[in-house]
């Protein structure tokens, strides 16, 4: 389970660094292969031992505080695309209304 869960901790700082880059397709690509890995992990059971029981815990909430911060940059990106997407909106709204007045 450790070595599934530092699997997934390694993806998700490649995850956030594909976010400072805009590299959005790449988090897609990442965000999948992290989600398997997860899942890997949920199915497996816990450590026996209290100090590896202590390593998932850490593991697991290094995973979440980067998520914290991947989930600002996506919301920041989606608003920015809804930005632009209005912007366009507008402007094809303003070409339409010029083009029909005629002139």
């Amino acid at each position: 389970m450790i070595d599934t869960l530092s699997k997934a901790l390694e993806i998700t700082k490649k995850i956030e660094a594909a976010c400072e880059q805009n590299e959005w397709p790449t988090v897609e690509k990442l965000q999948f292969e992290r989600e398997a890995l997860v899942r890997k992990a949920a199915q497996q059971p816990l450590p026996e031992l209290e100090a590896d029981q202590q390593k998932v815990r850490e593991i697991t909430e290094l995973i979440r505080s980067i998520d914290q911060t991947i989930f600002q940059s996506v919301e920041t990106h989606q608003h920015a695309l809804i930005k632009e997407r209005q912007q366009a909106n507008r402007g094809r709204k303003m070409n339409k209304a010029y083009q029909s007045s005629g002139k």
